[in-house]
């Protein structure tokens, strides 16, 4: 060991010992999946956890497989919700970026035996793959590279694949030898869907047309029928207010159903061209559409919710509120089974609109965390609800309806037992952190959205930065920001004060409350408090970043970025006014704490990675793998034995601090 590497080596020693938590690591989570390298408890489940842009339900409706972009393609149990594979596609040499080729879509072919997976209009056109699923895994490429397209479809037979691509090109391919079979120029328009009909003879493309008549005017949607014994378009559809975003033959081949970004699902007459009638959604642009084999039932889905339809008198049959925002939804054959993807898979009974399986848990991101002090349980905020965790366990001990508007913030009082969350339009709730009873005092902001809360050390003071529609000015602006100061009356508080001040995402006191910082996306300003002058100024912090206080209240940390966009972690020495260190790249996009001894600082990644540094050099001393997402929150507690992370991927870990210290680094 060379005497460089030996201080280095004393420090996690001592660190480690100090942190040791004293009882063996647990391997698996509470339904016996394995728990990451150094964490001690998830809270939630990783059954179904993926933020997929596209799903795909098998044939025979035992497998579901999921698109999730950068991470490849899941392939999932689906009556355990265990994932049984992934693969990441590597892009081909052809000028495309390094790495994993992004996956938007999949499709099972009609015998299940082979899987596609392709990109999608938002993540590009990526080539498509066939992979073989017969065994019930990915086990790599099937053949020869078939392409590249936004967007394909099997033919019913299972012998064809079509794709489109935003060029306009359309091509089909033998899904046997990965062969070009034909290909078409699309004369107008840019494609995005694409759908064979039940006979296998037409194609139906959905289209981005620009506006000839008017071109100032945003472009409108159109679709094109082509024939392929022919390769010329046998129907062109015109009358979509918006982009086709999706296209579905009916059984007969005689209609074809549509979505579009305005909302609208319309079902056409194929042998006159007219629209037979449309159906409003009223919720956000349609992300996919589905037809039931007997011609019944259509299904649609956007960002906030499934809905079926009756495809006779196209009224709405059932609507199905999005648990997460879905990205695309599918139907078995039997019309009994519906499937969405989103930040979570999830399956449903098309009869009830109810869950097939569901697990306690947040739906949504993770956007805040604490540890009940004296109590073995944590409460974590995500979507419109607080649920509380007991530690020993992992499971689930109450879940709260508090109406939040994701994501906003949730704080615990100093005390411990008091808990701020954030209502619809702007309110403020209190509730008893023990018990989960509703606390009497609503702060109402009179504002659109509110962003940071934060106690003051003595918990006499709450500050809040808000949102708030102005009318239209001469400037133009449309908006204001405006710092909250709510001052404790009795068992509640009342507004102290407010005034206008650039929104800010990351409210903190430092614990000796002399000091307040407030983060903008580009800027952290210092304060003296209860003054309210400034005392520092930091250009340069990550988007969102929340900056914390080391325990004595001497230094600042929080993530920063370069001009190039390279993300670091800081610390700044409050005395000096000067940086005390910057941290090697680590991808800083989410919060950085202190550890109550002052001795470690914690970082957070958008790819789901958290990293120990030492608080006095800012050297890495550890990296923890286990989340798949963003990180908006960690916590250490109060003796700084264990690190809490909650994630975009909807669970929370606790981590040992003492067993990722001894790791090699």
């Amino acid at each position: 060991m060379t005497r460089r590497a030996l201080p280095c080596c004393l420090l996690l020693a001592a660190i480690a010992l100090e942190c040791t938590a004293g009882e063996p690591l647990r391997r698996t989570d509470l339904y016996g999946d394995p728990l990451p390298k150094h964490a001690v408890a998830r809270f939630g489940t990783i059954r179904f956890s993926t933020d997929c842009g596209g799903v795909a339900l098998s044939p025979d409706g035992r497998l579901i497989a999921s698109a999730d972009g950068e991470r490849g393609i899941g392939l999932w149990d689906a009556q355990s919700g265990k994932l049984i594979s992934r693969v990441i596609p590597q892009s081909r040499p052809r000028g495309k970026r390094p790495g994993g080729s992004c996956v938007g879509r999949v499709a099972f072919s009609p015998d299940g035996r082979t899987l596609a997976s392709y990109g999608s209009p938002i993540t590009g056109g990526d080539e498509v793959r066939l992979w073989d699923v017969t065994t019930g895994r990915l086990t790599g490429e099937r053949g020869v590279e078939v392409g590249a397209a936004c967007n394909a479809a099997w033919s019913p037979d299972g012998r064809r694949l079509a794709g489109v691509r935003s060029d306009g090109t359309l091509s089909i391919w033998d899904a046997a030898t990965g062969g070009r079979i034909a290909e078409f120029k699309q004369p107008k328009g840019k494609p995005l869907c694409v759908a064979f009909s039940s006979d296998g003879k037409q194609l139906a493309v959905g289209l981005i047309v620009a506006n000839s008549s008017a071109p100032n005017s945003p472009p409108r949607g159109a679709i094109s029928i082509w024939d392929l014994a022919t390769g010329k378009i046998a129907r062109h559809l015109t009358g979509p207010r918006s982009f086709v975003t999706a296209v579905a033959f009916t059984p007969d081949g005689k209609r074809l159903v549509s979505g579009d970004w305005d909302r609208t699902v319309t079902v056409w007459d194929l042998a006159d061209g007219q629209p037979v009638g449309n159906m409003r959604t009223f919720h956000s642009h349609v992300c996919s559409v589905a037809v039931t084999a007997d011609g019944k039932r259509i299904v649609s889905a956007c960002s906030e919710a499934i809905e079926i339809w009756d495809a006779a008198s196209r009224k709405q049959v059932r609507r199905i509120p999005a648990h997460t925002s879905f990205s695309n939804a599918c139907i078995s054959s039997d019309a009994q089974t519906i499937v969405s993807g989103g930040l979570r898979v999830a399956v449903w009974d098309a009869a009830t609109g109810r869950p097939r399986r569901s697990w306690p848990g947040h739906l949504h991101v993770v956007a805040s965390a604490a540890f009940i002090p004296d109590v073995q349980r944590i409460v974590s905020s995500g979507g419109q609800t607080l649920r509380f965790w007991d530690v020993a366990t992992m499971r689930q001990t109450l879940c709260l309806d508090v109406r939040q508007e994701p994501p906003a913030p949730m704080v615990l009082a100093p005390d411990g037992r008091t808990l701020a969350t954030v209502a619809d339009r702007g309110v403020v709730k209190f509730w008893d952190a023990i018990t989960g009873e509703p606390l009497p005092g609503v702060l109402d902001h009179k504002a659109d959205a509110i962003h940071a809360l934060a106690f003051s050390p003595d918990g006499e003071m709450l500050v809040s930065s808000a949102l708030a529609s102005v009318p239209k000015t001469a400037s133009g602006r449309t908006y204001s920001s405006r710092l909250f100061y709510w001052k404790r009356k009795g068992d509640t508080f009342r507004k102290s004060t407010d005034g206008e001040y650039p929104l800010s995402f990351g409210i903190r006191f430092a614990p000796d409350q002399r000091k307040l910082v407030l983060s903008a996306a580009g800027l952290i300003r210092v304060f003296d408090w209860p003054e309210v002058s400034e005392v520092l100024r930091i250009a340069g912090p990550s988007a969102n970043c929340r900056p914390t206080f080391s325990p004595d209240g001497r230094l600042l940390a929080a993530g920063s970025r370069n001009k190039k966009y390279d993300h670091f972690v800081e610390c700044w020495d409050l005395d000096s006014k000067k940086r005390r260190w910057q941290s090697e790249q680590a991808d800083t996009m989410g919060p950085v704490v202190f550890s109550p001894n002052g001795k470690l600082v914690a970082s957070a990644d958008r790819k789901g990675n958290i990293y120990l540094w030492s608080a006095d050099r800012g050297k890495k001393l550890a990296t923890l793998h286990g989340h798949h997402n963003y990180i908006p929150c960690l916590v250490f507690s109060a003796d700084g034995k264990r690190l809490l992370s909650g994630s975009q991927d909807t669970t929370l870990l606790l981590w040992d601090v003492a067993s990722a210290l001894n790791q090699k680094t």
